[in-house]
């Protein structure tokens, strides 16, 4: 399948019998890649930036004693559409069993959240 990026993220533009990954660059390169394990790598990648920027939101509204449950609101916000995201992009790129390591990765993340919520309403 040919994909373009858009939005930072990826669509499918149309299917072919080898799956291709577009990435363009900054400054308008395009990388096309056709080897499936270099895809998987990339999409790895990918996942990991976007997963530990949303682990060290995670780990600021419940290591944090003057945050709110606006803050808890808004990091679960992001996680839910971190898994939109998943579900309807990278799905195309990888197997299932990686999807479910992504959201298993994810889940940790919104019951710490959750965990600290509960934890913030026993102390008032």
């Amino acid at each position: 399948m040919v994909v373009k990026k858009t939005n930072k993220e990826f669509e499918v533009v149309e299917k072919k019998e080898n799956e291709i990954l577009q990435i363009n660059s900054k400054n308008d390169d395009k990388l096309l890649i056709y080897d499936k394990k270099l895809v998987q790598n990339v999409i790895d990648q990918k996942f990991d930036k976007k997963y530990k920027k949303l682990l060290m939101l995670v780990l600021d509204v419940t290591e944090s004693e003057d945050a709110t449950d606006t803050d808890s609101e808004l990091v679960l916000m992001k996680i839910e559409e971190f898994k939109i995201l998943i579900m309807n992009n990278y799905i195309k790129f990888v197997n299932q069993n990686t999807i479910n390591k992504y959201l298993r990765k994810i889940m940790v993340l919104e019951e710490r959240i959750n965990l600290n919520r509960i934890k913030g309403m026993g102390g008032r």
